[in-house]
């Protein structure tokens, strides 16, 4: 049973903000590193599996743990397709080390749209690739780097669960804007109540 932050909102909005932010942070530098030398550092792929503890934490309290628990199921399935992948040499060590990492972010819902996004993703880069080389002579491009469409699927699906997380931290800072302004000066109670 997944847990869908869309409808029940974030248990520690915080927390899960500062982890999307950290995930972008590192999406960023994982995107520049493949790009520039074709490397997915091992630490990169580490820490977005370690950042998804303080996501699903910060979704549904210590019950997303279990949830977390639950969704490591998806990558140790996809383990094995994902290593005769890299065996055939289709995908690079790093590009199914981040490929499993990813995965514990995205829902299980999500996952098929996810792998779609970066399939079309990555034969478009490729012919992208591909054609500049033809056009641009000095662009030697051996090999795609399959990073970007890994981390375009997972953050395109887990675009709405962001959202959901901004409005969390929204509306916690409203609400403690609201209490506050309604207060009467000089006493603890509410307006209301006075």
């Amino acid at each position: 049973m997944a847990i869908d932050p869309l409808h029940t909102g974030a248990a520690y909005p915080t927390l899960s903000l500062a982890a999307i932010v950290t995930l972008l942070l590192l999406c960023g530098g994982i995107i520049h590193s493949d790009v520039t030398q074709r490397r997915i550092p091992n630490a990169y792929c580490l820490a977005v599996a370690g950042l998804a503890v303080f996501w699903w934490l910060g979704l549904s309290g210590w019950s997303g743990l279990v949830g977390l628990l639950q969704q490591m199921l998806v990558p140790l399935l996809a383990a094995v397709p994902l290593l005769v992948l890299f065996a055939l040499r289709v995908f690079a060590g790093g590009d199914v080390k981040l490929l499993l990492a990813m995965l514990l972010w995205v829902p299980i819902n999500g996952i098929s749209a996810m792998l779609i996004v970066m399939v079309l993703g990555g034969g478009v880069l490729a012919l992208a690739l591909k054609a500049s080389s033809r056009v641009f002579c000095a662009v030697k491009a051996r090999t795609v780097p399959y990073g970007i469409p890994i981390i375009a699927g997972a953050l395109l699906i887990l675009i709405p669960e962001f959202r959901t997380v901004l409005r969390g931290v929204a509306g916690s800072e409203m609400g403690k804007a609201v209490a506050a302004s309604s207060v009467v000066p000089g006493s603890r109670k509410p307006m209301a109540a006075q």
